[in-house]
């Protein structure tokens, strides 16, 4: 098999170090942050009833529940399915698990009222300096793990564009196995320390780099179990993160899950208010942000980096569900466009930390599709690639049998070349990172597995194109034509 095509370099050296210098000023954030709670007797106790005795609930308090509660439990839940090519599937070679929906249970626990929302916005989440996004946390389903139960490596299945993460809260019921694994591409890039972003409150975490991705082990079980009164363990983390829990050995994990959305019509969206910041920890700018944004000023400064102006393509780390678009909206260019760039203002972890340093740059920058369109030379032995840049999405369906796709998107979907070397410095496109090169904007591989059949949403991974001006001009007035 040919070598896989290097991302387009400029033949600059200069420019070159200046942008590699970039490079190394990105850091990945935590795509999680977690806790442990401690909650009244009251709040453990769950009602739940399914199909015959749905008239006729159930009571079990999660903190005290004997093995016979909990296995009668287990055996009111059904088996827990997950997604396939947008199906549900039922397959206990890959998740073996049981689940109630959320009308088949009732439970006074209120992530808002125990402070989770606000841990997450301000733990999670990329605060800036004057902008609160509002949230909401959504339940979804009761999961019940029991021996030899365990759940494969997946990533959540999108259901807006507004979804953003999800949210598991684990009980205090005794079992052994179980423990929850997040893992991150590292992409080269180094991460931030995580006993210096951390809550004091944060529990410590299993940490290991595997083959360049970073990886981590939550073990509530064992966490729980030390806790002198009985308390609730919970995570959060970006639904587009690959995670699975291990097998238990002994025992019954039982979690709830929730869905964690955006609510951009919520009342003080978008603003600071002191309401909007109740409860809240307002994070301090953190070093690592602080070294990107004065690493940019100081290019910006300097009169050998882009002299004439040019763009910048920055390759985002995490991927961000979109709607898969309807064949009404092939003919407006214009909505498609819209729904693109409204990612700029969800941008997650070290991507929101590159879209606050632009920002506080007065730099804006606009949303991409990037497609790689991969050919051999004349001669045949040397695999090539050409880099083709979007503003909307084109409707390819992820997988088409097209010859010249670089050719199609050119002619007649509005598509740019990224062409680190053209004639006009103005117009060339220099990409940085912080990732190595991610030009296929097909669908994730969540379609092959998912927590749930895809619903009209897909993760895709996204660019983000920032027009930088000539030396002493350096912010462009206005929007490039068609953004």
């Amino acid at each position: 098999m040919p070598p896989a095509p290097e991302p387009p370099q400029t033949s600059n050296p200069t420019l070159k170090q200046h942008l590699e210098k970039l490079r190394a000023a990105f850091v990945h954030k935590r795509p999680f942050c977690e806790g442990v709670i401690s909650l009244t007797p009251d709040d453990f106790v769950f009602f739940y009833g399914k199909g015959p005795e749905a008239d006729t609930a159930r009571r079990i308090n999660l903190a005290t529940a004997s093995p016979e509660d909990l296995q009668h439990l287990a055996a009111t839940c059904e088996p827990a399915s997950f997604g396939v090519q947008q199906q549900d599937v039922y397959d206990e070679s890959y998740r073996k698990a049981g689940k109630l929906d959320k009308t088949d249970f009732a439970t006074n626990l209120s992530p808002d009222a125990l402070g989770i929302v606000d841990a997450i916005r301000t733990e999670l989440l990329f605060e800036t300096r004057s902008r609160v996004e509002p949230i909401r946390a959504e339940l979804y389903k009761l999961n019940v793990y029991g021996p030899q139960s365990f759940f494969k490596a997946h990533v959540d299945t999108p259901r807006s564009e507004l979804m953003f993460g999800s949210l598991v809260i684990a009980f205090p019921t005794p079992h052994e196995g179980g423990a929850l694994v997040l893992r991150d591409d590292g992409d080269g890039v180094k991460h931030e320390d995580n006993d210096a972003s951390r809550a004091d409150s944060a529990p410590k975490t299993k940490e290991a780099t595997t083959d360049g991705r970073r990886e981590w082990t939550i073990d509530s079980g064992k966490l729980l179990a030390r806790c002198a009164e009985p308390s609730i363990a919970y995570v959060a983390f970006f639904s587009d993160v690959e995670h699975e829990v291990l097998p238990v050995v002994s025992g019954h994990r039982v979690t709830l899950t929730y869905n964690l959305y955006y609510v951009p019509d919520a009342p003080n969206a978008g603003t600071d208010t002191e309401q909007s910041r109740a409860g809240a920890v307002v994070q301090r700018i953190k070093p690592a942000e602080e070294h990107l944004e004065s690493t940019l000023l100081s290019l910006l400064d300097d009169p050998t980096f882009l002299p004439q102006g040019g763009k910048l393509l920055f390759g985002l780390h995490h991927k961000y569900p979109l709607a898969e678009p309807s064949m009404a909206d092939w003919a407006d260019e214009n909505k498609r466009r819209r729904l693109l760039n409204a990612t700029v203002l969800r941008l997650k972890g070290s991507d929101a930390m590159l879209g606050q340093a632009l920002r506080g740059l007065s730099l804006e920058g606009t949303m991409r599709m990037v497609f790689e369109d991969e050919y051999y030379d004349r001669g045949g032995d040397d695999l090539q690639a050409a880099y083709i840049m979007c503003e909307y999405d084109p409707m390819l369906q992820g997988h088409c049998e097209i010859d010249d796709v670089g050719r199609l998107l050119q002619d007649y979907m509005g598509g740019v070349k990224v062409n680190p070397d053209a004639a006009d410095p103005a117009s060339a496109v220099h990409w940085v990172g912080p990732t190595p090169w991610l030009a296929n904007a097909a669908k994730a591989a969540y379609i092959a597995y998912g927590n749930q059949a895809s619903i009209g949403h897909a993760y895709y991974r996204l660019a983000l194109l920032v027009p930088i001006g000539p030396y002493g001009q350096r912010v462009v007035a206005g929007k490039e034509e068609g953004q």
